[in-house]
Order: C-alpha cells, then sequence, then structure tokens
C-alpha cells in the first residue's frame, strides 16, 4: 500500500504485467458508458424543465470521451505498452475527472439560477399576455 505514494510508482515506463484490476477496470468503463446512456435517457424522457434540459445535453458526451479514454488505457496496460500503460495516466486522469465532477455541479447550480431567471423573463407566454396596470 506503501507503494502507491512514492513518485517511482507513477512514472515506472512498463509496470508489472501481473494486472489485478482488469475487472475493475472493465466495470469503470461500462459504467461510464452506461451512465451517459441514462443521462442521456433521462434528459430525453424524464426532464420537464427547459433549462435543465438545455444545461444536461453536454454531461452524456463528457462521459463517453472520460470512458473511451479509460477503456484505450485500460488496454495500453493489458497490452503492457511502453508509456502508455504508465500510472501516471490513470492517476492524471482520476483528478481531472474528480475536477470535473466538482466543476460542473458548481456551474450546473450557477447557470441553473442565471438561465431559469432569463428563461422566466423572456417566455414566450408572457409576450402575448396583456400588461399589468400600474
Amino acid at each position: 500500500m506503501s507503494h502507491f505514494f512514492t513518485l517511482a510508482y507513477y512514472l515506472e515506463v512498463l509496470p508489472s504485467s501481473d494486472f489485478q484490476y482488469s475487472w475493475l477496470s472493465a466495470f469503470l468503463v461500462s459504467s461510464f458508458f452506461a451512465a451517459a446512456l441514462v443521462l442521456h435517457w433521462v434528459r430525453k424522457h424524464k426532464v420537464s424543465d427547459p433549462v435543465a434540459k438545455k444545461l444536461l445535453r453536454r454531461y452524456p458526451s463528457r462521459l463517453v470521451a472520460f470512458g473511451s479514454t479509460l477503456l484505450f488505457l485500460w488496454l495500453c496496460r493489458e497490452g503492457s505498452l511502453p508509456y502508455l500503460s504508465m500510472h501516471l495516466w490513470w492517476l492524471l486522469l482520476a483528478l481531472y475527472f474528480i475536477y470535473w465532477v466538482l466543476s460542473s455541479f458548481f456551474a450546473y447550480r450557477r447557470d441553473y439560477a442565471k438561465r431559469s431567471e432569463d428563461h422566466k423573463k423572456s417566455s414566450v407566454r408572457s409576450k402575448y399576455l396583456p400588461k399589468k396596470k400600474r
């Protein structure tokens, strides 16, 4: 367990050939693709808020990109390709995914508040209603 905290572990050009986490990698790859499909389906069929639909549009494609990158790294690791099967790429992908999730969460909250206010102001229905008397 202590070898995870050394720099040599992450910079090893060709890690050992006995990859013990193959089933975990396959599960992660399939879960990224499944999450993208589920999020796309939920956005199309379950979400009725037009602002949320518009904001959720970009997330499935990003999940597919993460899943594809993880699949590529997993295949490079299984094939024992030098430099591409380094642990460093897995660490960078995990850190970038955590950063993306956190930044997307806060951006969604910020953009939803802003866009829902704009949507209420410029709704098509209010255009045809009579002006309020003062």
